[in-house]
């Protein structure tokens, strides 16, 4: 899910820094028609301005954690951003620049120092995998507004912000932003993941030259030229050209004849079965995996999980070929489907799949986690609002639900996950990389390492429930030396993993043929772990 520039999947768009300016672009169309229409109502505009921010802040709020990407994107959930610096621009109209009186320059060496340190605060508390905008948003926007509200400041601060430097970093720091990203994204693609130092500041050095040469020959020129009508055609045949291409693009769906397109399968990338779990839970989340699987008869195995279980969907379906049986799905995102454990969004949904299954025709339960995620305690990073559990609330909730599922009779396999550390954007053929010496595989000790003994620690937990069954596909995916990341064309994994500064992480999952050759593989003993003939 591409939500906003920590993805890693939004790495790879050059032109998503665009969105901003779309966002912005709207604003300046809707915003004085708002003035115009209030003017003529003869309202006095300050009230209506802080409550319309106050309700687009709070629907963010509301949106963030749920609705990610439309939090991110929409201009609605952003524009009291907007409306924070126009409701500034209306209060310093009323309130004319005081003098220079001591109590008055602390007063506003005060209001410098807490926007430098709001903004700090807020660059050091956004990270990656989190919701956003979220009330930590307000730090940075009420920094940069308690900056600007300073007006008059003292020499101190007229010597960090109106130096020469700085001011000249500001004139191009329009073509700056333009021409930076795209730079970025495109090295991201060639490495495989994030370019090397040199690289990034090779991008660094050539952002800013190209910058200042479009600031000096085209915008600035533009600014003081009198021969308007010039630049106004110029700039109309630029804008069709580049939307000439932009529409060539997307009527081929984006030029499949590319080597680099050739070398991939359809949909090498996308997630298995993903689908929403809507019609269970009459409630629409962001990251569900409820695919129908269109069979007739009742499900004779039950597939719970979070995101890990998804491609264990896909060796279900190829299994099911040959051994002829029926199985319904339930996944989301980050959720354990254990009793008595985790936010409302994962008790909501496991609640709402044993109501909607014939648990009387269900012989076999299976439990597909990252198990990883929780064996140690489980913190929500996509869920802000979900308290943490701990090791020991997890294994209880284990325990529990094992004990559930036995009592009932029913067959209980647990799939461990598969081998972790990944890069599969590392196996794609291109005519040019950054990347050098490329290898679709990981060393099985990496692998192993990875999964931090999460096996041990589960048999530790449930120790003397002998009834307790478990598949593991790394005997499928490796061997004594190495695991597999691609096999022929098709590619293993749909994603990589990403490590950030607060342990959170982008997870490793199969994708559909790797689901698929696990279960060809693997065929034999998975019948037999699942009771199938």
């Amino acid at each position: 899910m591409t939500t906003n520039y920590f993805n890693p999947d939004a790495q790879t768009k050059p032109l998503l820094h665009l969105w901003s300016l779309g966002v912005e672009e709207q604003f300046y169309i809707a915003y004085p028609l708002l003035l115009f229409a209030l003017t003529k109502a003869r309202v006095r505009l300050m009230v209506p301005l802080v409550l319309i921010a106050a309700g687009t802040f709070a629907l963010a709020i509301a949106v963030a954690p749920m609705h990610q990407v439309q939090a991110f994107y929409s201009p609605v959930t952003r524009a009291w951003e907007l409306l924070i610096g126009a409701i500034l621009q209306l209060m310093l109209r009323r309130v004319p620049p005081a003098g220079r009186s001591a109590a008055l320059t602390a007063g506003r060496l005060l209001l410098f120092g807490a926007g430098v340190a709001a903004i700090g605060a807020g660059a050091w508390s956004i990270e990656a995998g989190k919701p956003y905008p979220t009330w930590l948003a307000l730090l940075p926007t009420i920094g940069a507004a308690a900056i600007i509200a300073v007006r008059q400041p003292s020499i101190a601060q007229s010597i960090a912000l109106s130096n020469g430097a700085i001011t000249y970093l500001g004139r191009i720091s329009y073509p700056l932003y333009l021409w930076h990203w795209p730079f970025i994204s495109v090295a991201t693609i060639l490495s495989a993941g994030e370019p090397a130092l040199k690289i990034r500041l090779s991008i660094l050095v050539l952002s800013v030259l190209l910058s200042v040469v479009t600031y000096h020959l085209i915008e600035a020129p533009i600014r003081r030229s009198r021969h308007r009508r010039f630049w106004v055609a110029s700039l109309i045949t630029g804008l069709v050209l580049v939307s000439s291409l932009g529409a060539a693009a997307w009527l081929t769906g984006g030029f499949p004849g590319r080597r680099a397109a050739t070398m991939l399968p359809p949909d090498a990338f996308a997630y298995t079965f993903k689908e929403s779990c809507y019609e269970v839970t009459k409630t629409r989340y962001g990251d569900d995996w409820c695919h129908p699987h269109t069979q007739t008869e009742p499900p004779t195995v039950l597939l719970l999980g979070d995101s890990f279980s998804a491609p264990y969907a896909s060796a279900l379906v190829e299994l099911s070929k040959s051994k002829h049986f029926a199985f319904k799905q339930y996944g989301r995102g980050q959720c354990a489907p254990l009793f008595n454990y985790g936010p409302q969004p994962c008790r909501e949904l496991l609640s709402a799949a044993l109501s909607a299954t014939d648990l009387s025709q269900v012989e076999t339960v299976i439990l597909a986690l990252d198990w990883r995620q929780y064996i140690n305690g489980k913190v929500y990073y996509l869920m802000p609002n979900a308290s943490p559990e701990s090791a020991e609330s997890f294994a209880r909730a284990l325990r529990e639900t094992v004990d559930y599922w036995l009592a009932k009779g029913k067959r209980l396999v647990i799939f461990y996950g598969p081998p972790q550390g990944a890069n599969p954007l590392e196996c794609v053929t291109r005519s040019f990389s950054l990347k050098k010496g490329k290898d679709c595989r990981i060393p099985r000790a990496d692998a192993e390492r990875n999964d931090g003994g999460y096996r041990s620690k589960l048999a530790a937990v449930l120790a003397g429930r002998t009834g307790v069954l478990f598949f593991d596909p790394f005997p499928y995916l490796c061997d004594e030396e190495y695991c597999q990341v691609k096999e022929g064309r098709e590619f293993l994994y749909v994603d990589r993993v990403v490590q950030d500064k607060d342990g959170s992480m982008f997870w490793n999952h199969l994708s559909e043929p790797g689901g698929e050759l696990v279960a060809q593989r693997g065929d034999k003993e998975m019948a037999n772990l699942l009771g199938l003939k």
